[in-house]
């Protein structure tokens, strides 16, 4: 679907329509790498069911449409609220490079004409932000990965998502792309539809990994993904093979985000064994502590936060400044859940005692 010519053999009455219509005047400023580039309209059915053919003659506009328009205009909330092509071509003029509304513009298409208009937009927006723009540009792609998910066929998804990863930074393309797929699959009906969506998420997750394997992010969006799917015992699997994979510097960090995420998409159990594990082996790691009692509060679990606590203060490898920083930590959460404020008083003073 990249690259490859639109149809061209309009009636002139389509040909004059468009050209009143659409302003492309300001496109000749494009970057090279754009020329030629178009999104291809959509082969599948999802399109052609959803979204109605686009009006080829502009209807006149009675007197209290023109008088609305004034009013619109002489206001502001035109360019507030632009719900005409108008509004927001002229927009567009004044912040050519503001991928937000060059997506409104999108989304107006797709509510009001097809998503081929919306995939026009996108290539428009493409050819007028600069390619330094890294997130700006990064949004519109997603945006079209967004629309193929929707009205596209699986090869134009995956089309768009490869010219997203020509276009920007592959590690953020291959996430965000992973989002869009992956709740595509969690909404998507029961039977047919939903096999496909999530054979879709499952095959970008799989295939893309070999070009980012070493990255402790890409394994995570992975296991997320299964385990939003309640695929547990996948993802488990899969921290063993990414155990395998990123370097032993981020062991720890893997299997802390991979506890994170049982916390809070599959089993708090595992979670909790998880990091209990790595606490024993690396007892000294304070931030494992903090992450454990965050993900307890988190979850609603105020006595086990409590008890870990009380099981941190009780360790005697802590310097006084970290001793200092978990009593604090402490006596405010006690005070935020109900907690014995006066037994962690009483176990800060001993502490100092002791010290002196």
């Amino acid at each position: 679907g990249v690259g490859e010519e639109e149809d061209s053999d309009e009636s002139d009455e389509e040909s004059d329509s468009d050209s009143e219509d659409e302003d492309d005047t300001d496109d000749s400023d494009s970057d090279s790498e754009d020329e030629g580039f178009s999104f291809k309209p959509p082969s599948s059915e999802k399109a052609s069911a959803t979204v109605s053919e686009p009006k080829k003659k502009r209807q006149k506009m009675s007197t209290a449409e023109i008088d609305a328009r004034e009013a619109a205009l002489a206001s502001g909330e035109a360019d507030a609220n632009p719900t005409t092509v108008d509004d927001f071509e002229r927009l567009i003029l004044a912040s050519p490079s503001d991928s937000e509304l060059w997506m409104k513009f999108m989304a107006y298409h797709l509510e009001t004409t097809s998503p081929d208009e919306a995939r026009k937009v996108a290539e428009r927006a493409l050819k007028r932000i600069p390619i330094e723009m890294d997130q700006e540009r990064l949004n519109i792609c997603m945006a079209v990965v967004a629309l193929e998910a929707s009205f596209g066929s699986d090869d134009e998804v995956r089309a768009a998502i490869k010219e997203a990863g020509r276009r920007c930074d592959r590690e953020k393309v291959y996430l965000k792309a992973g989002e869009i797929l992956s709740s595509k699959a969690q909404e998507a009906k029961a039977g047919k539809q939903k096999d496909e969506a999530v054979a879709l998420a499952d095959t970008h997750f799989n295939t893309k990994a070999k070009d980012v394997k070493p990255l402790v992010s890409c394994w995570l969006a992975h296991m997320k993904h299964l385990l939003l799917l309640k695929r547990s015992e996948e993802a488990n699997e899969l921290l063993k093979r990414a155990s395998q994979s990123v370097p032993n510097r981020e062991h720890v960090t893997l299997a802390q985000q991979f506890a994170s995420l049982e916390f809070d998409f599959g089993s708090k159990e595992r979670g909790r064994t998880i990091f209990e594990t790595l606490i024993s082996k690396h007892p000294k790691k304070l931030d494992l502590w903090y992450v454990l009692i965050d993900r307890e509060v988190k979850v609603g679990s105020i006595a086990n936060a409590t008890a870990l606590y009380k099981r941190v203060t009780a360790r005697s490898n802590w310097s006084e400044k970290q001793m200092k920083g978990i009593f604090k930590r402490w006596y405010k959460f006690a005070e935020n859940n109900g907690g014995d404020v006066e037994d962690v008083k009483k176990r800060a003073v001993a502490f100092v005692e002791s010290r002196s």
